[in-house]
This record gives structure tokens, sequence and C-alpha cells, in this order.
């Protein structure tokens, strides 16, 4: 492979184009490029002017009939930009039939060369021939080379990020054992994704997103908000209301905690499930009441253990609507609203208080909420 300025990106394309199928246009010359404020009638925000586009690779467009290889994708198509908050998708332009003006071409475009999904409602792919297919939550690949934690703490003790854990409270040795979690010193392509926590988060079996988790609890002593800097950053495309954090070790108890994040799991154990929100798409829940009826109904129980603040939009409390989706649908177990006092937060909490609390909760309206392993 000739030597590129953004070797992943151009790898992708000769594989699916085949070497001869992809040219290399000004190699080694990097983008010249400002930033701006938007201007009126421009969303808000920072943009980009290029005044040199630099290396480029120019191939067929899989979107319109191109036979004359048309379509020019800079090295930086695709790439994080931190000034401008954005992944510069307008850095690939067919110059057939401007298929590149369309958003949600750039979007399929970038999920197509490197194998991430971009957000979107419904995940499309294109076949070899451009065609878009639906698809289902994909396998992805870590941002870059991970560290486990556990490794991590055994080799380097004082590491920044195996102390930060250990002042929240939270075992690096567990957490690398018990859920993978990893330590990402650079990113391949996303480089919001460096010098992270890496949280892995899987679906029957295989890794379909992840999130870096930002080392501190500020950024310099500035807040998060006021730095502009996400406190957690989610693999481009990760399909939030599609699945949960620790879902199929959960479903294997009897008893099965639903919590909102990650850190929330970590506090209550393996009993429980993050659904990164306050919300449960109607995918999801419907895999969990299969889950869930194929434990006894007399002993099976679902606890409703989100975070406890209402969103003053809303007229229902979270908890309750959830509870009220999960009975109308036909929960084969029992289901337990669990509400905290406003102050707690489930992933600052000690677990023995956290159970003891679910379960005089329980036996308060009489159901019996048991933290025993599944019997095998």
């Amino acid at each position: 492979m000739p030597e590129v300025l953004n070797p992943t990106l151009y790898g992708s394309l000769v594989r699916r184009y085949g070497q001869d199928g992809v040219e290399v246009v000004s190699p080694g010359e990097g983008i010249d490029w400002s930033v701006r404020r938007a201007r009126p009638g421009e969303s808000s925000g920072w943009k980009r002017e290029v005044e040199n586009s630099g290396e480029e690779y120019r191939l067929r467009c899989p979107f319109c009939k191109d036979h004359r290889a048309r379509l020019y994708v800079n090295h930086r198509f695709g790439i994080w930009d931190e000034q401008t908050q954005s992944f510069n998708l307008w850095l690939a332009q067919c110059f057939n039939e401007s298929c590149f003006s369309d958003y949600e071409n750039q979007e399929i475009f970038c999920d197509w060369t490197y194998s991430i999904p971009v957000a979107r409602r419904k995940t499309v792919r294109l076949t070899s021939e451009g065609k878009k297919i639906s698809g289902r939550i994909s396998e992805i690949a870590p941002p870059g080379p991970m560290w486990r934690l556990d490794e991590l703490a055994k080799s380097h003790p004082n590491h920044h990020a195996v102390e930060y854990l250990a002042s929240r409270h939270f075992d690096p040795v567990k957490m690398g054992k018990l859920w993978g979690a990893a330590y990402c010193p650079k990113a391949h392509v996303y480089s919001m994704a460096t010098d992270r926590i890496i949280i892995p988060i899987h679906w029957n079996g295989k890794m379909v997103g992840w999130q870096a988790r930002y080392i501190g609890d500020d950024v310099r002593g500035v807040p998060f908000n006021v730095a502009g800097v996400a406190k957690y950053w989610s693999s481009p495309g990760f399909k939030r209301s599609r699945v949960a954090y620790n879902f199929h070790r959960a479903v294997q108890h009897p008893t099965v905690i639903v919590v909102e994040g990650m850190t929330d799991v970590w506090s209550m154990g393996v009993q429980s499930t993050g659904v990164f929100g306050k919300t449960m798409g109607a995918p999801l829940r419907r895999d969990l009441l299969a889950a869930m009826s194929k434990h006894d109904p007399e002993e099976a129980v679902i606890v409703l253990l989100l975070d406890p603040k209402k969103d003053k939009k809303d007229k229902v409390h979270h908890i309750e609507r959830l509870y009220q989706q999960l009975v109308n649908e036909g929960a084969p177990v029992r289901v337990l609203k669990v509400y905290l006092p406003l102050e707690v937060d489930p992933g600052s909490s000690e677990r023995v208080w956290l159970r003891r609390y679910v379960q005089e909760k329980g036996d308060a309206v009489g159901i019996p909420v048991s933290f025993r392993k599944p019997r095998r």
C-alpha cells in the first residue's frame, strides 16, 4: 500500500474497489483550511472553508452510474473534528450527479467505508453495486489499541486512568475482568476516543458499540459543558434504543434491575442492565419480556431503578411510563417500581445499601427480590 495520509480510509476503499479502482490525488499533501463562525441561515457553530483540498481518493460514485470515477473523497472525510464538532462528511463530492449533496448519502458512505454505522433511525448499508439495503445491529471495531484495565493496573498501578477510577471507588481489576473495560492511548480514526476509558457494549456476544469516558470529573477545573468536551463519547451510529448494557448476563437472573447507565450497572452488579437513558424502546422491551418469560413466574421480577429525578417536560414520571408499557405489553413476571431519594445517584452509591433499599421496597408491596445467582 502506498504512503497515504489516511490509511484506514484508503485501505477500506481498496478492499472494495481494488488497487486499480482508487486513484490517489495530490499524495502526501495535507488539507489547507480555516475555521469560521456560522453565517446567517446556517446551523450554529463553527464551519470549515477549504483553500486547498490536498490528498484525495478518486473513485466511481456508488450512488449513480458513474463510469468516469468522478467521486473525490478527501483524506479528512469521516475523521472527528474537535473545532467544528463534526466528522466533515461534506468532504466527499460526486461531480457526476452531485450525489453527496444529500446528507443521508454522506452518512451511508461513511458507514460503508469505515464499517462503523453513523447514527440514524434505520441502518442502511451499500451492496457492492451501490444499492441501499436494510441493516441490522452491526459488530464494530474498537477505536484503537485497547489496554484492558486489569492488565493496565497490574503493569502501571500509578497510571492516571487507574488512579481516577480508584478515586471514584471503582475497582479497575474487576472492571477489566468482568466488564472488559479498557484504556485507549490513541484512537485510529476518532480522536475523541484518545486517552479515554473505553467501555465496550456487547449484544449477542458481539461488540456493537463503545463509550469513551473522559478521565476526570472536569476539564482542568472547567465543567464539561463549559469546556465543550463530552464526558462520555459514543461510537458513531451506536443504537442506544436497541441494545442495553450487560443485558444478556443480567437476564440469566430471576431478578433483573433496569438502570440508566453503565456506572449504575457497576454499582448494582451483574443482575442489572443499563438502557442508556430513561426510556426503553419497544424492541428492547420485547427482548426483556421474552428473556424473563423463561424464569419461574413465581420468583421472577423486573425492578425499575432508573434515576429518580423527573424531567420538567414529562407529564408522567419515566419510571411510571416504563412500568405501564411493560404491564400493557403483557409482562409475564412481576414489575417493581423503585423510586430512590432525589439526591441519590445509583452510580455513586454503595451496592449493599442499594440492594437493601430495593429489597425493602419490594417487601413493602409483597414482591420479594432475590440477589442470588441463577440456577444452573
